[in-house]
């Protein structure tokens, strides 16, 4: 390794640390970026950040059967995709305390995140509203809260 590339380890020893920890930090380098000229960049990261919290809760609630972790999240992956809407629901039902009615900022991220993935792959015709500081903070609100309900705290910063 150079100095130019740097290994990255989750806050947590576990998968389900891992995308809190990487839905925290994609959340807050969103909340950094200039507005509107890296618009784009800060709704995929905010779409990535949304998806990885919501993936922790589904993911923890299936270990919680028991199930080996390669296998919980490769059926996690099939099962849900991208599709933000699809994976809210399952949290839902899997019990995260949250209304079954997602937020505004979330039906934003959730259109945009999904098929046909405006966001990765925007054309000339593609135009989509970008988040602003105060939904951006609801974001990481709510990425915060994920981690809380499952007990988890940093480790390290």
């Amino acid at each position: 390794m150079n100095d130019s590339e740097y290994a990255f380890q989750g806050y947590f020893d576990d998968m389900v640390g891992t995308y809190l920890g990487h839905s925290e930090h994609l959340a807050q380098a969103a909340l950094s970026l200039d507005v509107p000229k890296f618009g784009l960049a800060r709704s995929l990261l905010l779409g990535q950040s949304v998806e990885l919290s919501l993936k922790a809760w589904i993911l923890a609630k299936r270990l919680s059967t028991g199930i080996d972790v390669k296998e919980a999240v490769s059926r996690v992956r099939i099962q849900f995709g991208h599709d933000l809407n699809e994976l809210w629901n399952a949290a839902i039902a899997d019990g995260l305390a949250f209304d079954a009615t997602p937020p505004s900022w979330f039906e934003f991220l959730a259109v945009a995140h999904d098929r046909p993935y405006h966001l990765r792959y925007p054309t000339s015709f593609t135009a989509f509203r970008v988040l602003d500081d105060d939904s951006c903070n609801l974001v990481i609100a709510f990425c915060e809260r994920v981690a809380a309900l499952l007990h988890r705290t940093k480790r390290n910063a």
